[in-house]
């Protein structure tokens, strides 16, 4: 492009191709972390298997680590694309196309670590992690002919085959293990764990959920509902206001992305999410086991579901991409499908104080309850764990957690925990157009309906839900004994929710 300017001055495209080369270099820029995480990797494979090594080029091997690890700059050549440093590539004899498909893993079946384009190397990583000069240490030898240290009988291992492995590796050593779970037919109910999966499985279905008989005209509703609200000037809450731009990159950290199919999911906690991240690991293949993306979501294991490292989430794009992150949401937010799940706000509420609080949660005993028993009930000894307090009967009542959602000093202290925290601050409506609005209390019908707007509903079958309760009687019976002037500040912190995803005002409980 910029020779193209010398022979068109004034070419209106001259802006434009620059700064296109800019961001390519910028991207490849951003990818020697990547590949510098690899060459540590070779090292520890190699260390793993049986190695038959020489040593007159070790000291090449830490020149180009060292090399990759500070970011020494790719540079760009017409006609030749990416070539790596001239020390590099003198060094460690890199062929240019073939090491860097093969660093890619786009190198052909039959081409061999130690056999041409890339050597292997024998380094024992730094034990602060993946990435970062500090991980490169002395290399102890140049291995050729490398019988890696993973699964299966062949000496000689593709390139595909250590790109993937290197893949599950880095995702960690929990991610390859694998808890077995009976198989369900997809009319069975999903097997409950323990009480937990038990309470979050109530069916607290609202009794002014709307069933329309078409499933496309009811989504048009909820999403016109939305985009109005969200247009409308005299409907005010903070946040409304700013741009996609404004939000901190902290903020984003609901947003899971799915780029094998363009999906984009916010979840939101206590509305099915466990499940719903179940849906977007089988499709994004981000999870293995023994080497075999899951393939039915209920075989994946609860504990590895909310692992964040399981999902690629926006807020990780910024250690990706650098300044060019929010350009590629922003791309990603305009081509692929966005959807989230709600559910009435307060029965939400209702449910998160159940599974936290009313279960021997210790995580939550230690960091939410304690604080709030001594602040508002007036205890100053407690127990020291969250069984000896529940085997003393002391818990946490629903009131004493509403007069600590209603304090000012709670969110100076910290942000609302993300099982409480209103659902336009975790998903940001009116700065992002959802092509989908998914309902709890719909949850069958948005299920199905959506894995078909997605084009996945022959891969995969969402969970079934267990039900066993409604909510029709009970979000009066729990705020009953809530102070009046309490339920309507409630009802102002939460309003936001009701109103942008189409949930009636509770007029029976904001009245004597």
């Amino acid at each position: 492009k910029k020779q193209n300017s010398k022979n068109h001055e004034g070419s209106a495209d001259d802006a434009s191709g620059t700064s296109l080369s800019t961001i390519y270099l910028s991207l490849v820029s951003s990818l020697q972390d990547e590949v510098a995480a690899l060459l540590r990797y070779l090292e520890t494979v190699t260390e793993r298997g049986s190695v038959t090594c020489s040593r007159p080029h070790r000291a090449w091997h830490k020149d180009a680590l060292q090399a990759v690890a500070a970011r020494e700059p790719a540079r760009e050549t017409a006609g030749a694309g990416l070539v790596y440093p001239e020390r590099l590539q003198q060094r460690a004899g890199l062929e240019r196309p073939a090491a860097q498909d093969w660093l890619l893993g786009r190198g052909r079946g039959s081409r061999r670590p130690g056999a041409g384009s890339l050597r292997a190397v024998n380094t024992a990583p730094h034990g602060r992690g993946w990435g970062g000069p500090g991980a490169v240490r002395k290399a102890q030898a140049h291995c050729v002919g490398v019988r890696f240290g993973l699964p299966g009988p062949s000496a000689a291992v593709t390139s595909r085959e250590i790109w993937e492995s290197f893949i599950r590796e880095r995702q960690g050593p929990l991610l390859s293990k694998r808890v077995e779970q009976p198989s369900l037919p997809a009319s069975s109910k999903p097997v409950l764990g323990n009480l937990e999966e038990s309470v979050r499985g109530y069916d607290w279905s609202s009794h002014a959920a709307q069933q329309s008989a078409d499933p496309d005209a009811r989504q048009a509703e909820r999403r016109s509902v939305l985009r109005g609200f969200c247009a409308n000037d005299s409907f005010v809450f903070p946040t409304k206001e700013r741009s996609f731009d404004d939000i901190p990159n902290y903020e984003l950290n609901h947003l899971i992305v799915d780029d094998r199919h363009g999906v984009i999911y916010c979840y939101v906690p206590k509305v099915a999410c466990t499940n719903w991240k179940r849906v977007m690991i089988v499709l994004s293949q981000s999870l293995s086991d023994q080497g075999t993306p899951y393939r039915d979501p209920l075989d994946i294991p609860r504990e590895y579901v909310h692992n964040s490292s399981t999902h690629l989430t926006f807020n990780k794009f910024w250690r990706r991409y650098g300044k060019f992150s929010r350009h590629l949401m922003k791309i990603k937010l305009k081509k692929y499908t966005k959807f989230l799940f709600v559910r009435d706000p307060f029965v939400r509420l209702i449910s998160a104080f159940r599974s936290k609080f009313e279960l021997e949660n210790e995580e939550f005993y230690q960091k939410f309850a304690v604080p709030m028993l001594k602040r508002y009930s007036n205890h100053t000894s407690l127990p020291a764990s969250v069984s000896e307090a529940f085997s003393a009967g002391l818990r946490l009542s629903f009131a004493t957690f509403i007069q600590y959602l209603l304090d000012p000093h709670t969110e100076q202290l910290a942000p609302f925990n993300e099982h409480w925290r209103q659902v336009h601050r975790l998903c940001h409506p009116c700065q992002i157009d959802y092509d989908f609005v998914g309902k709890l209390e719909t949850l069958d019908q948005d299920a199905a309906q959506l894995l078909r707007l997605l084009k996945v509903d022959k891969l995969l079958q969402f969970p079934p839900s267990y039900r066993n309760r409604t909510a029709s009687s009970w979000e009066e019976g729990w705020f009953a004994k809530i102070p009046l002037a309490w339920r309507q500040q409630l009802y102002k912190l939460y309003e936001a929710d009701f109103v942008l995803f189409g949930y009636p005002k509770p007029e029976n409980l904001l009245r004597d």
